[in-house]
């Protein structure tokens, strides 16, 4: 969230879109101009009360404060050096895993699961966070497993013998093999032909209600100085 006349994002605004850059794939990154009208409703829903505020916003949906039932994530302000690298750190260390860890003993479980299943074999002792990008961006569409290289068995039943190893099982019970460059878009492009069609007709967030008695916004750099309560660190 910004202002175009804010000094701090103007000097924030580089360092943004280098992060940007770095998270092609991997983390959507979005600015707000807080000065459009159409965006100050937004702005004091979330009670933006100073420039640059950054929050990040978790795959997980969670209890809407403002309408019940409603989708609603709720959001963390980040407090840490406004660089690229620091953005980009932080970031992932905000991505979740969304899938199994796939051993010897439960595989056959996991491949009768229902539906396409992506399985990767690793010899990286975490998820990496590619893997768990992938995971959150098909969450619901692909059940996602990730094989340590310990697990001998499963490896020779696949024939895997070097690592990183992206299998996906088909619906039809066949096994197809990336081979492309590893790349959060390239691999996204090639899961998306084995994900089923998004449902339509979903929920939707619905307009932002006003929160009661939003904090308002700054609106003029004098008033930029006076307000800046999250960014006063420059």
């Amino acid at each position: 969230f910004y202002a175009p006349w804010c000094g701090h994002c103007k000097n924030l605004a580089p360092q943004w879109e280098a992060a940007a850059t770095k998270l092609k794939g991997l983390v959507k990154i979005g600015a707000v101009n807080c000065d459009v009208e159409a965006n100050k409703q937004l702005a004091g829903y979330y009670q933006i009360q100073g420039f640059p505020t950054i929050k990040v916003f978790p795959a997980d949906f969670s209890e809407n404060p403002h309408q019940k039932g409603a989708p609603f994530k709720t959001p963390t302000d980040y407090q840490g050096a406004r660089s690229a690298d620091a953005i980009v750190g932080w970031a992932l260390n905000q991505l979740k895993y969304f899938g199994d860890v796939v051993t010897d003993e439960n595989i056959d479980a996991f491949v009768a699961q229902e539906g396409p299943k992506v399985l990767l074999f690793s010899d990286k002792p975490k998820t990496t966070s590619l893997f768990k990008a992938l995971s959150g961006h098909f969450n619901g569409l692909l059940r996602f497993g990730q094989v340590q290289k310990s697990n001998t068995a499963a490896m020779s039943r696949y024939g895997v013998t070097a690592f990183p190893t992206l299998l996906v099982l088909t619906a039809d019970g066949n096994v197809d093999k990336y081979s492309g460059a590893l790349s959060p878009v390239d691999i996204q492009s090639y899961l998306t032909k084995f994900a089923p069609p998004k449902k339509k007709g979903g929920r939707s967030p619905p307009s932002p209600p006003s929160p009661p008695s939003p904090p308002p916004l700054p609106t003029t750099p004098q008033s930029h100085t006076s307000n800046h309560r999250r960014t006063s660190t420059p």
